[in-house]
């Protein structure tokens, strides 16, 4: 006698994601173009369309013509160009009487909001680089840290210079973002004082020079 209404647990399994990705078939699609995040300057193959807009967004047209090749193909590969990695140069400068040349960094995020989501705090030879709160970069002995995101030319020790962000030590709250940098260590509210200031230094260092 079968019992088809007595009460329990039926378990039913659907395999939804367990099936290796199956490799290309088709001639591969190489789609330059541009969007306003993502790997810059180098190939990256589509083996998942989803994932590839996460990677790149919405904006530009790279994902839009990935869309449109899909249809006929299931090798596309992208490359994002038209994207240079932002640089900060100077930090460190002084044109005093013991001058030291400073040091630039490269940023290597290129996003259209990438110049407020880094944040920089410099004081006497020491940097911390933040990325959306998180440490890339420090050569602060309390903190050192190197996750491969910032590029530094130029020695950072020993530069003196005007300092950036505020307080006395590089926590992300003293940072100030890369466009909006803050000088307080000479008397300067803004970029644009401590600027002026640099240039009427030089002209008063070349007029010595020619006298």
């Amino acid at each position: 006698m079968a019992f088809n209404n007595l009460p329990g647990i039926i378990v039913n399994t659907v395999d939804g994601g367990l099936v290796s990705a199956a490799p290309p078939q088709d001639h591969s699609i190489l789609i330059i173009g541009t969007c306003d995040q993502g790997v810059i300057n180098q190939p990256y193959q589509v083996t998942n369309r989803a994932t590839a807009a996460l990677q790149f967004g919405l904006n530009g047209n790279l994902i839009r013509s990935m869309e449109e090749c899909a249809a006929n193909s299931d090798n596309v590969i992208l490359f994002r160009m038209g994207a240079q990695p932002q640089v900060l140069a100077g930090i460190g400068v002084e044109t005093g009487t013991t001058p030291t040349p400073g040091f630039s960094l490269s940023f290597g995020q290129a996003t259209a909001t990438s110049a407020t989501d880094y944040k920089i705090w410099y004081k006497a030879g020491v940097v911390a680089v933040y990325y959306q709160g998180d440490l890339e970069y420090s050569n602060d002995p309390l903190q050192t840290t190197d996750n491969g995101d910032i590029t530094v030319a130029g020695s950072i020790s020993g530069n003196t210079g005007l300092q950036i962000g505020t307080g006395a030590s590089a926590t992300f709250a003293n940072a100030n973002a890369g466009t909006t940098h803050t000088v307080t260590a000479s008397g300067f509210s803004t970029a644009a004082a401590a600027v002026k200031e640099l240039a009427r230094k030089k002209k008063a260092i070349a007029a010595r020079r020619m006298g």
